[in-house]
């Protein structure tokens, strides 16, 4: 659960938890926004356009994305029917193609057509210039604009004057007015005109400023009419390219500060803004923002083929530099940079940098430098250890030397002799999904000219952390006025989910967690007394709630961070007690309250915290808070405790009517809405967490009761039906919870809605969500011999088991590696026949493991050393995938080995190709490990448990069909060997929706420390 709005009003005023001082302090620093909210107010209209177009966060800047065949058109939000208008049009060259067209349109004239045509302009409902034709063109009719001067040169920027007075449209650049190209336009009171602007180039940006009447540059306008129409015209012709030979622009002389380039040498690095990556570029990437980004397409389908090169041969003494923007959580590693004597449109683009032949390449790649992918020499720091927001750069020097930088700072090689003629040249690769040239300065360091993007903002982020991390601060205020305006404020500014996430986990990547709670813990000090202690705690306090309700990284680092302790002591400090008077200092201890608990519930999802909220006894000091008079805080701590108690203690969790009624209502509402996220009071609360708070709570039977006559069924099916995977698979196993009581299992079947909602779900695409509906629909139609004998199989024999078995006897493995008494089939139907959980745990301490539902598993004869260690009691359960063809060899040896280990028979052990290895590898991420996870559906995806097939798939002797066939080893850990990670096979959404992302990969260095138990086959129909 998050805070939807760090300062919002409710009775009695502003919400004392974020006083009304915040409130200013962040009005104050939204002021300082350069841009004037007239030009939102006239900017481009992100629901008035083509769907190939978007308006990027500036709110000024229009991209057309790629799309064969299509012509794109966007509209302005303001119409105009009198008076004088003036915008500013910036349109790169480089990014018109062939119908690059501005103008003006009515509400009515198309957006999008078949082909390549100039679309403004092509009918009666638009009149346009195309920029890259220099005609004009209306209703199909086109004439050259301006006309008799075929030398003029479009600059990238231009002005649109529309005169509604004298029903004119004329254009302009800086300097000299065009005349006018439409005249005669129609005012209509009930018709306006609106900007508009049509492209056919991928990826082409077209910024839009209004400048209102523009007096300042229509005063220009007039009096360069003055002049004579030669020379008014021989003004905007453009002047030849600089030769590489060029001076370069003037730069500013700077010393060395944080943030800013620095060199080994005293002298100072001039910087070049006009460096811009040619349009011709590698198969796999995209460059766009007028040459100053280039994005890798398909990132996480590709890792290669993303080389760029600047159009202009780099300068003496300039420093060509880009920043990282943005990584996938896939491949190995990251971008390089150097120089190539090939423009980019000689080069023969090769799939990355180190394996060019053309001409000379030096490259710094990884910690080498190497010449045409020869190394020469190494430097002590390595790029694929490169976070969003570090820089490289290249130089060449006037004394005929290249020199390579990371963050500003010559790695301390450099290259002697080099050509005269060098370009730059970055490879895209790997991780790196997206770079930004930056010119080196400290400005275009945190912004990319007017627009601020996530990257910057993390950039930001990560300046104020660096501060927290010295410690060294005297202005304590400052330092929290920074961390309001760099890391809260960012939040404020985006609904967008998805970039509450990036920016959470950029926090913890950065170590935030552990330094805000250091500031906490200082402002603490100062006492909630004073006016500058209690508004800094505000501040760091409504950090901590709302980024660990965005990120579940965010929320395990508050775990590590020590600050459950403090949260935890708040409660134990203040208890649950009654403050009626927001005005008095009790009501501040109230706000403490309300915080501390909803950060609990926001850490407690996180499994990894769940130990440490065990240890810290926060079952016993929550539990007071269910009985306390707010009723928001009884909810969340309900939710909390649901989330942190065992299966054992969960049946003891008997919530009171009202609460539980309370959180239907928040369901509902939570269904109401578009991006199922209900608002209440100010937080707001998804339809995923209620569904799992609520399955949590249905352990109990009163609640469960309670909730069957509060209509809990219907919410549930709703959820099936408007919610994406995760949410149904969810809300159907909190269906399967209801089918197994009596008056739930009549409840369902008396609904239509919801048997034909389950059926339909039963045939669903996504695996986990068929078999969670089909659960349902098998525990609705159990009979009266289960209340019997509940313990009773039904089932005495199974297809899908026979199958496996055929399987595995195909592998001609030896019967001596196998135990048949705890062979055991986890299809659907099995499963749901002997009355199983989904998750069970194991260990101590106590840890999930999930059932591996659609795997059939035959049980392997166990060491004796596993009764010594009592391992089945004492070790946590989790999962191995592997090649079918690799499991004879693991069952000789009888352990999984390390990348580098010499397995039985001499062959060493190498990383699977595309997976990490030494070369390439995340920043501190060690190859040499064996990787297990807590979910089969982890450890049985195709990139671990690779599915045969072809030649190698398996055909049913009976059956003939054939079959993918897939191996996991079901094992025994010790709870001390291993260290707990991220996913790292480039998932875009939760894949088991017990185990976050962030934590559903378990590593290991200590062989002895797994025992291999259980061969878990999986076998899918195929074409």
């Amino acid at each position: 659960m998050g805070v939807e709005q760090s300062i919002h009003v409710r009775q009695g005023g502003v919400n004392s938890l974020f006083e009304r001082a915040l409130l200013d302090a962040l009005r104050e620093a939204a002021e300082e926004s350069q841009v004037p909210s007239e030009q939102f107010e006239h900017a481009w209209d992100p629901e008035d356009c083509s769907p190939k177009f978007r308006v990027l966060r500036d709110r000024l800047t229009a991209r057309r994305l790629p799309s064969p065949l299509t012509t794109d058109a966007i509209r302005g939000k303001k119409g105009y029917r009198q008076g004088r208008h003036v915008w500013e049009i910036t349109w790169e060259e480089d990014e018109r193609g062939s119908n690059a067209v501005i103008g003006i349109a009515t509400p009515q004239a198309p957006l999008q057509c078949l082909g390549y045509i100039p679309l403004v302009g092509s009918n009666t409902q638009s009149w346009g210039w195309n920029l890259s034709k220099k005609v004009s063109f209306h209703n199909g009719q086109e004439k050259s604009y301006p006309a008799n001067f075929p030398s003029f040169v479009v600059p990238d920027t231009v002005y649109v004057i529309l005169d509604m007075e004298n029903a004119t449209l004329s254009f302009a650049t800086e300097e000299t007015h065009l005349g006018v190209a439409f005249s005669n336009l129609p005012r209509n009171a009930l018709i306006p005109l609106c900007p508009c602007a049509s492209a056919v180039y991928g990826n082409c940006d077209i910024k839009m400023k209004y400048l209102g009447r523009g007096d300042n540059l229509l005063a220009k306008m007039e009096a360069s009419k003055k002049k004579s129409t030669s020379s008014a015209y021989s003004t905007t012709v453009r002047p030849p390219p600089k030769s590489p030979s060029s001076t370069s622009p003037p730069q500013s002389p700077r010393t060395s500060s944080p943030g800013q380039v620095a060199t080994n040498s005293a002298d100072p690095v001039k910087s070049s803004e006009s460096y811009k990556f040619s349009h011709t570029c590698g198969a796999n990437i995209a460059v766009m923002c007028a040459g100053k980004k280039a994005k890798r397409i398909d990132a996480l389908q590709c890792f290669n083929q993303g080389v760029v090169v600047t159009s202009q041969p780099l300068q003496d003494d300039e420093l060509f530099e880009v920043r990282l923007d943005s990584k996938v959580p896939k491949w190995f590693g990251s971008l390089d940079i150097g120089a190539t004597t090939v423009p980019a449109d000689q080069l023969q683009f090769p799939s990355t940098i180190t394996s060019c032949s053309q001409g000379t390449t030096f490259a710094l790649t990884s910690d080498k430098i190497v010449n045409n992918g020869k190394e020469m020499t190494t430097v002590s720091k390595n790029l694929d250890n490169l976070s969003v927001g570090d820089r490289v750069g290249v130089m060449r020097k006037s004394d005929d030397t290249l020199h390579f930088f990371i963050n500003g700072v010559d790695v301390g090689k450099r290259i002697k002799t080099i050509p005269p003629v060098l370009y730059g040249v970055v490879d895209v690769f790997g991780q790196t999904e997206e770079v930004t040239i930056t010119g080196g300065t400290a400005e275009t360091q945190t912004s990319n000219q007017d627009q601020v993007d996530a990257v910057s903002v993390m950039v930001r982020m990560n300046n104020t952390v660096n501060i927290l991390k010295e410690g060294s601060y005297e202005d304590i205020v400052a330092v929290v006025e920074k961390v309001a305006k760099d890391i809260l404020q960012p939040y404020e500014e985006t609904d967008d989910r998805e970039l509450r996430q990036k920016y959470g986990d950029h926090l913890a990547e950065i170590d935030a967690p552990l330094h805000l709670t250091k500031l906490l813990q200082r402002l603490m000090d100062m006492g909630m007394e004073t006016k500058n202690g209690w508004l800094g705690m505000l501040v760091v306090r409504s950090v901590f709630w709302n980024y660990s309700d965005a990120s579940l990284r965010m929320a395990r680092g508050l775990g590590r961070s020590g600050l459950l302790k403090i949260v935890l002591n708040d409660l134990d400090t203040y208890g649950a007690r009654s403050f009626k008077n927001e005005a008095s200092p009790e009501f501040k201890r109230k706000d403490l309250i309300c915080s501390a608990i909803n950060i609990l519930h926001n850490c407690a999802k996180a499994s990894e915290n769940r130990q440490i909220l065990c240890e810290l006894r926060a079952l016993e000091r929550i539990a007071p808070f269910l009985k306390a008079d707010d009723m928001g805080v009884v909810v969340v701590a309900t939710l909390t405790l649901s989330y942190i108690a065992s299966d054992e203690q969960k049946k003891l969790l008997e919530a009171e009517s009202r609460v539980l009624s309370y959180i239907l209502g928040m369901l509902r509402n939570a269904l109401d809405q578009p991006d199922l996220r209900g608002r209440s009071e100010g937080s707001s609360w998804s339809a995923q967490e209620i569904a799992v708070g609520l399955g949590n709570l249905l352990f109990n039977e009163r609640n469960l009761e309670t909730m069957l006559d509060r209509d809990v069924v219907a919410l549930l099916v709703s959820i099936i039906g408007k919610g994406g995977i995760i949410e149904k698979e969810c809300a159907a196993n909190s269906l399967w919870i209801i089918a197994k009581n009596s008056k739930g299992k009549a409840k369902i079947k008396e609904s239509a809605s919801a048997m034909e909602e389950l059926s339909r779900t039963s045939k669903s695409a996504n695996q986990a969500v068929q078999e969670a509906a089909k659960r349902v629909l098998l525990e609705l139609r159990e009979t009266a011999y289960r209340q019997v004998d509940p313990h009773l199989q039904r089932r005495t024999h199974c297809d899908y088991q026979e199958k496996c078995r055929r399987f595995k006897s195909s592998l001609k493995l030896s019967d001596v590696f196998f135990d048949p008494k705890y062979d055991r089939c986890f299809c659907t139907e099995c499963h749901a026949a002997r009355g199983d959980k989904l998750y069970y745990t194991r260990g101590e301490p106590a840890k999930d493991y999930g059932i591996p539902i659609g795997w059939c598993r035959f049980g392997l004869k166990v060491h004796h050393r596993a009764l010594a260690l009592d391992v089945f009691n004492k070790w946590h359960v989790a999962f191995h995938g592997t090649r079918v063809d690799s499991v004879n060899a693991i069952l000789e040896c009888g352990d999984l080995l390390i990348p580098g280990d010499v397995a039985l028979g001499g062959r060493k052990l190498s990383e699977e190709e595309g997976h990490f290895n030494d070369n390439r590898k995340p920043s501190g991420f060690d190859t040499k490990q064996i990787f297990v996870s807590p979910s089969v559906r982890y450890s049985g995806h195709n990139c671990y448990a690779k599915p045969k097939r072809q030649l190698e798939t398996l055909h049913d002797p009976l059956t003939r069909k054939k079959l993918n066939t897939k191996t996991v080893l079901q094992l025994c850990i010790n709870p001390d060997s291993y260290q707990v990670g991220p996913q790292t096979i480039a998932a875009t959404s939760e894949i088991d929706p017990k185990f976050s992302n962030q934590e559903i990969e378990w590593s290991t260095k200590q062989r002895g420390s797994i025992i291999l138990y259980g061969l878990l086959v999986k076998l899918d129909e195929t074409n």
